[in-house]
């Protein structure tokens, strides 16, 4: 933004200069050091941002149009970002050029000039243009602005050739204007006036009434604080009102003297206010909003968040923060106190007001803090960051500032007839807001006050230890084929659960479930598998997620079924979907959305460590979605290896390794054409019925088959081709060519040859597993057909047949997605010995089948569940019964505790609501109803099925007494909507349910209610609905929080709102349904969450804008409630959750909120004052 200042330019033009009243050309002069800009955020080492190259930012427009100030203004909000900008004016290089004094040429500025004319014309534009190159090759310049008149298509043409050539990209931006009087002015001022804003700032009044009763402890504070906002005091009001006066003397005497300069028609633009929405900046505009000016609040314009230094002096900040207080001199700017903001933090913040500032065609004051006044001013006269803090606003003066041609002109109105205790402005040495020494004595029995208040309201002091030991985790593994693993050795299933990974013991006795969580990826888990490193046995679980990185966790010595993080690889560009290892060897290889395969070599010794031998590019192009590492069989000492790689292609690539011992050189060896889809899961296995040492590798497809292919060591003759009359091979299309691929590797041959098509799938396959036991050769693979199905080879003809089925078939299959009928098996495996397998569905949960060897059948046993999106609410039965817990997955899930001879585990029980929409809320209406919201505008209320209460008491030990005959189960709904009852005959408003037969319907339901475990999968997602008893209507949004009173008499409830119209609390009775009017209302947004007290005399809600409020209920009419006392400012970001602690007697009603700042606040209700509220 600065314009090249070379002597020659200062000395011949004079008027080349322009002072502003602080006698700083700030927009052209360079600055003394090359500091960060004020609102940059980061920096490169050529000085150039954002990656756009070098740009030249061409105007053009007649004389007077604008465009100088157009391109200052472009040229501050750049310099402003920390793009390196300058400005070159082509009218200085004339006046530099042109000696001072002598007259500019008659015919210099027309197209038909003179020869002496044009000659002097190319060279000051060849001046400029040299200096424009120079800013940008040499000086790494990012955007240089060239203001010139630019007038004719055919310059403009050959300007873009010419820059083209230095590899600038080019940009012309037109200034036009036909306003005769705008042009008139401009000549005659050299500068834009009328069409541009007037920008005045003046400094709140921030002089609030002395003290305020706290909320937490009722000790006096200091109202000035940050946090404080409280009303203006007298001296404020005064000076509001002295302001308001002086400020529109000043622009009636603008006016008039326009009318004196022979204009009588001139009016004042409209004059616009802008406050933050702190109430002592809204107070102070109050007479400006009387006398009918429009007044905005703006919540960027909140004062600097001071953190830890708010109501502390200066020199308490310096004894308590020395370190702090010596980093906050060295840069003042950029430094920012514990749990504060800097002034670059509040200028980042500010950006959205600077662009609306710049759009803005009224005058506009700006009534403010002292520390965003600081930071506007700063950008609007181009101040450096240095400075920023140290400028100063006294109280008694207004400060307006006024677009200029070559910059802004800031000007300051005097403000007459204040106290003088009130006209300095904030202290200069710790730029924040701090307290008077006074204050900070008062500040320091704050502890002693509160414990004094802590003894006199009851409560008492102790040291206690509390453990806290995970009881029950439930959560929904993640739809990918690769997102789990079993271990061979420990026992231990690991798969991915959002952006975490969960541990599952499948074959523990005592059910428990997950026992354990790995937190540590950004975004979802896409791949899990286990490693043991070959040479000292280590085990490790590596991870790949959507966030680039691959995880590795190292299980614990002393408890091999833990793990912690050791090390994180880098490497990849895209989401990593795949990872392979293989026994005995140190490499594994991960593959990619980036289109690669990266080969690493993992060591453990002292410490984890991997190494990254190469990277393998796709070719052509496609992203890896399997891979599968093998040992080729050899007696060389090399270990040569082959990597089959697939995913986004109808192929597998299979890739070779001449050694692993040092370093891997992977070249592809082979390309196995035959799948008609993407190839979704790869893996080999040792050929148990082959004593050469071959290997198997088996493909599965979207196509729906598997393909199976063997790697064999040595030559393989050529098959000859099969005619028509070929029983086996004639006719048949070629992808099932027996074609040999052959390859070399250590000095061997190899060959690869197609082995067997396994169909038989209606679906995508999705993974493929062969049985870890050595003495059974079987595959195992699971389909989106809702299928697991066990392959085996007949020992006699050596063909590949389906051994056994399991899963949802055919007639068993369900006609809902909702219910997680649809949507298939995405993930099957073995456990270590064979005899068990399990397998992951479309609804998060893990079905599991254990083979009875003395039946010779497959018998499905408990697995487990969970939600596969966020839970979003959760609600313990009054007496700890059960808990519910509903979700964005869409259904609301029942879970209790299973016992059984001394056992205790936790388990799903019931998925009482499985709904259309995303579930929000929930809460019980005691043990046998609950109300919950979704994503809908209405909430809708359920009964417990009679069969879910006899399971619950014969498997729980929870005994339900309830008023009246229990319903039977629902039937599955087919929209997701409205469960009914079995038998029941549907309203005429229902939705439509399919039709089932009822005979059949209770027979699962007598099964169920016998059922000596809790319910499968199977089960859960069919037979244990729970009947829909009422709907409740009124609200106009999607419903965002529901809450219950502990008499079960009323239901509070809120929906998502933008305006205070919607952002209210309906309450409904439960005796009839009906909703209690009116709505009660004290939000301007989104209510966040309800709570009732625990006596029911008190009903607290919270919300996103940062406002908690209390309704006291009615003693007259108890199904009434009435605003109590509210703080819209209960939190600095909003508030996400709230509860009331247990009432004690003869103690004040104590609630904590939590917010999205990352605090808690506990606050009292009442303290000793009975008419003392927060």
């Amino acid at each position: 933004m600065d314009t090249l200042l070379t002597a020659d330019i200062v000395a011949s033009s004079p008027r080349f200069r322009r002072k502003s009243s602080t006698f700083v050309d700030a927009i052209h002069d360079l600055p003394e050091k090359a500091d960060l800009a004020p609102a940059q955020l980061y920096s490169t080492e050529s000085g150039r941002l954002f990656h756009s190259g070098r740009i030249v930012i061409i105007t053009v427009g007649l004389p007077a149009r604008g465009k100088t100030h157009m391109s200052v203004a472009m040229a501050r909000y750049l310099r402003w970002l920390g793009v390196k900008t300058r400005i070159f004016h082509l009218g200085d290089y004339r006046r530099a050029t042109i000696p001072y004094g002598q007259d500019i040429p008659d015919d210099y500025f027309f197209v038909n000039a003179s020869a002496s004319s044009v000659l002097l014309r190319q060279k000051i534009v060849k001046r400029c243009r040299e200096d424009i190159y120079r800013f940008l090759n040499e000086e790494n310049g990012q955007i240089a602005i060239y203001d010139a008149v630019n007038p004719s298509a055919a310059g403009r043409r050959s300007l873009a050739n010419e820059f083209a050539k230095h590899e600038f990209e080019t940009l012309f931006i037109e200034s036009w204007c036909d306003d005769s009087r705008i042009i008139e002015e401009n000549v005659r001022r050299v500068k834009i006036s009328s069409p541009d804003v007037s920008i005045i700032i003046a400094k709140a009044a921030e002089l609030s009434s002395s003290h305020t009763d706290s909320v937490a402890a009722g000790v006096s504070v200091d109202a000035n604080s940050y946090k404080a906002d409280g009303p203006l005091s007298e001296k404020g009001e005064d000076y509001a009102k002295k302001m308001t006066e002086i400020l529109l003397k000043h622009r009636e005497s603008e006016k008039q003297a326009m009318v004196d300069q022979a204009e009588p028609d001139y009016a004042l633009k409209p004059l616009t206010v802008w406050t933050s929405t702190r109430r002592r900046t809204v107070e102070t505009a109050k007479y400006l909003h009387e006398k009918g000016y429009k007044v905005r609040q703006r919540s960027q314009l909140s004062q600097l968040n001071p953190g830890v230094c708010e109501m502390k002096s200066e020199r308490r900040i310096r004894q308590e923060y020395p370190e702090e207080v010596a980093k906050h001199e060295l840069d003042p700017y950029h430094h920012r106190y514990p749990r504060a903001e800097s002034y670059h933090d509040l200028a980042v913040r500010l950006e959205p007001i600077i662009l609306e500032l710049e759009r803005e065609q009224n005058d506009l004051l700006i009534i403010a803090h002292e520390s965003v006044l600081r930071v506007l001013y700063g950008y609007l006269m181009a101040c450096n960051a240095a400075d920023i803090p140290f400028l100063e606003f006294p109280r008694d003066e207004i400060i307006e500032i006024i677009p200029e041609s070559y910059q802004n002109e800031a000007r300051r109105i005097h403000v007459p007839g204040l106290p003088n205790e009130i006209i300095p402005g904030s202290p200069e040495d710790i730029k924040i807001p701090v307290i008077d020494e006074v204050l900070e004595k008062e500040g320091e029995v704050w502890s002693a006050a509160v414990a004094q208040l802590s003894r006199q309201i009851g409560f008492k002091s102790a040291y206690f230890m509390v453990s806290i030991t995970a009881e029950y985790i439930s959560v929904g593994g993640n739809r990918h084929p690769a997102a789990a693993d079993w271990d061979v050795q420990s026992g231990v299933l690991a798969y991915g659960a959002d952006n975490n990974v969960a541990l599952w013991e499948p074959r523990d006795a005592s059910n428990r479930g997950v026992y354990s969580v790995l937190v540590g990826h950004t975004e979802k888990v896409n791949v899990v598998r286990f490693y043991t490193c070959p040479t000292t046995g280590t085990k490790l679980l590596l991870t790949g997620a959507v966030d680039h990185t691959v995880r590795i966790w190292q299980a614990d010595q002393s408890d091999p079924k833990r793990f912690a993080p050791v090390l994180t690889l880098e490497g990849h560009t895209g989401s990593v979907n795949a990872i392979a290892t293989t026994a005995g060897a140190d490499v594994i290889a991960t593959g990619a959305a980036d289109g690669t395969v990266i080969i690493w070599r993992v060591t453990v010794g002292e410490s984890v460590k991997a190494d990254l031998l190469e990277t393998i590019p796709m070719k052509p192009r496609y992203f890896p979605l399997a891979l599968a590492l093998a040992l080729l069989p050899t007696e060389s000492q090399d270990r040569p290896m082959a990597l089959a790689v697939a995913g986004t292609t109808n192929v597998v690539q299979v890739y070779a390794a001449e050694s692993t011992i040092t370093t891997t050189n992977f070249k592809i060896s082979a390309t196995l054409s035959g799948h008609e889809a993407w190839v979704r899961s790869l893996s080999f296995t040792a050929d148990k019925g082959n004593k050469a040492g071959d290997l198997l590798l088996a493909s599965a497809s979207q196509d729906k088959y598997v393909r199976l292919w063997r790697f064999n060591r040595g030559e393989v003759s050529r098959p000859s081709v099969g005619d028509d009359a070929d029983a086996v091979l004639g006719g048949l299309e070629p992808t099932l060519s027996n074609k040999a691929h052959q390859f070399g590797a250590a000095g061997s041959k190899y060959s690869v040859t197609f082995e067997a098509l396994l169909f038989g799938n209606e679906d995508w396959v999705y993974t493929t597993a062969w049985n870890p036991n050595p003495e059974r050769q079987q595959l195992l693979t699971a389909s989106a057909d809702n299928t697991l199905t066990i392959w085996e080879q007949d020992p006699v003809s050596g063909v590949w047949l389906s051994a056994e089925r399991m899963g949802e078939i055919s007639v068993q299959k369900g006609s809902t997605t909702a219910t997680g009928s649809t949507g298939g098996f995405w993930i099957g495996l073995w456990s270590p010995d064979g005899n068990q397998v399990v397998s992951l569905g479309r609804t998060g949960s893990w079905r599991a089948w254990r083979y009875e060897a003395e039946m010779d059948v497959w018998v499905q046993i408990l697995g487990i569940t969970g939600h596969v999106r966020s839970a979003n609410g959760i609600q313990w039965e009054p007496s700890g019964g059960y808990l519910l817990s509903t979700s964005a997955d869409q259904t609301t899930r029942l879970h209790a505790q299973w016992n059984r001879h001394g056992i205790k585990s936790w388990h799903e029980f019931s998925r009482p609501q499985i709904h259309g929409y995303d579930l929000n809320c929930v809460d019980t209406l005691g043990p046998t109803r609950f109300v919950s919201g979704a994503e809908e505008k209405l909430l809708r209320v359920f009964n417990e099925p009679k069969p879910i209460a006899q399971l619950l008491e014969r498997l729980c030990g929870f005994h339900q007494s309830p008023e009246g005959d229990l319903p039977d189960t629902a039937h599955i709904p087919v929209l997701g909507l409205s469960n009914q009852a079995v038998g029941e005959q549907a309203p005429a408003d229902a939705d439509v349910v399919d039709s089932v037969d009822v005979g059949q319907a209770h027979a699962n339901q007598e099964i169920l209610s016998n059922s000596t475990q809790p319910p499968l999968e199977d089960q859960l997602a069919r037979y244990t609905l729970w009947p829909e008893h009422e709907k409740l209507y009124g609200h106009g949004y999607e419903i965002s929080a529901v809450a219950v009173s502990h008499d079960r008499t009323l239901i509070a409830t809120a929906c998502k709102a933008s305006s205070i119209d919607h952002a209210v609390v309906r309450l409904y009775d439960t005796s009839d349904w009906h909703e209690i009017r009116p709505s009660l209302a004290a939000h301007t947004l989104t209510i966040t969450d309800l709570c009732f007290s625990t006596d029911d005399k008190y009903l607290l809600s919270v919300g996103r804008d940062r406002q908690w409020a209390v309704y006291r209920r009615s003693e007259s009419d108890p199904s009434t409630f009435a605003l109590m006392t509210s703080n819209p400012r209960g939190h600095s970001r909003m508030i996400l959750d709230a509860d009331w602690a247990p009432m004690l007697e003869n103690q004040p009603p104590i609630f904590a909120t939590a917010g999205r700042d990352n605090l808690m606040n506990v606050e009292l209700l009442k303290m000793l004052n009975p008419d003392l509220i927060c």
